[in-house]
């Protein structure tokens, strides 16, 4: 199954440029962030968040029930009235044999060959390549 192995944050929220590596972590579903008050563990978790779902909504959990999701709320606070860079949240994801086998089915249904050779074993998906990735990542889940 497809693991992330790092993410990283430009530009997002108060966040100028993280990566945050758990490629390293013990085998285990749970992972801890440690750090000061006003430090950025928030900011990585609603990174995290929106890489996965495109949405910006759990910021809502810190701002109250009634806030409204609003993608210019992750522009820097201190940038947003000249902000001209990029927001961008990407991740290095590890792949597997099993996902080599999922996209190769997946291919076969489509009446493509897919050489296991030239399977790449990581990928870097981008917000901006996000849909697509997701919606292939559920296909191959889904096989």
């Amino acid at each position: 199954m497809a693991e992330i192995q790092t993410i990283t944050l430009s530009n997002f929220k108060g966040a100028k440029d993280v990566t945050l590596d758990i490629s390293k972590r013990v085998e285990s579903p749970v992972i801890t962030l440690i750090g000061l008050n006003e430090s950025g563990k928030t900011t990585i978790l609603e990174g995290l968040s929106y890489f996965v779902t495109g949405d910006n909504s759990v910021s809502s959990l810190f701002d109250g029930v009634h806030s409204k999701s609003d993608v210019s709320g992750l522009i820097p606070i201190h940038l947003k009235a000249a902000f001209t860079g990029k927001v961008s949240i990407s991740a290095l994801v590890k792949l597997t044999s099993t996902d080599y086998q999922a996209a190769a089915l997946i291919a076969t249904k489509h009446r493509l060959k897919l050489d296991e050779s030239t399977f790449p074993s990581e990928i870097t998906i981008a917000s901006s390549n996000l849909r697509i990735a997701l919606q292939l990542i559920l296909e191959i889940s889904q096989t």
